[in-house]
């Protein structure tokens, strides 16, 4: 199970914390399944139990600070979120389309929902009807709807040097063109 955007955890008041603790420790302990959490490092703090601890980074769980590799955890996430498409023509999910969807997000999950939300919106709102998710598509909404990450994913893709992904803005999701 992914559960993204974990730094989350800090909003929330101690006794909401410690509940989050013992629902993941019930759940790994009787359903054995492998927790996948994303987020900045900052939460990792939070986690005060080290049972726990012990549960997500031995043989029952992993925790993930980092964005996802381009592999078979990208992929299965990519093939959960695309059974969410809302475009009157269905795009079916390649491998060109998931090299590149985590060529432009660097391989974080938010930031790949996000683009997958924002060009659905641009193909809806523009009535381009008789067109998919194309990776031309991607590429595109990338560029003009998230300017500042478009251009640091491509540098690090480029130099092969990865630095820590900032924020994207939400407000770029409901600028002009984003449909949304």
């Amino acid at each position: 199970i992914f559960v993204d955007e974990f730094q989350n955890i800090e909003v929330g008041t101690s006794t909401d914390r410690a509940s989050v603790e013992n629902t993941l420790q019930e759940l790994i302990n009787f359903t054995h399944t492998r927790f996948v959490l994303v987020g900045t490092k900052s939460p990792e703090a939070h986690i005060k139990s080290e049972a726990l601890r012990r549960r997500l980074v031995g043989e029952r769980g992993q925790v993930t600070w980092t964005p996802l590799s381009l592999g078979a955890d990208w992929t299965e996430f990519l093939e959960r979120l695309w059974e969410w498409q809302v475009t009157s023509k269905k795009t079916p999910l390649s491998g060109e389309i998931i090299e590149n969807m985590h060529r432009l997000t660097g391989g974080v999950p938010s930031y790949a929902k996000r683009l997958f939300t924002a060009v659905q919106g641009t193909i809806i709102s523009n009535e381009l009807a008789d067109e998919g998710i194309t990776v031309h598509r991607l590429w595109r909404s990338m560029a003009e709807l998230f300017p500042e990450q478009h251009k640091k994913f491509e540098l690090a893709w480029r130099t092969g040097v990865r630095k820590p992904a900032a924020p994207m803005k939400d407000a770029a999701l409901v600028g002009e063109g984003a449909g949304i």
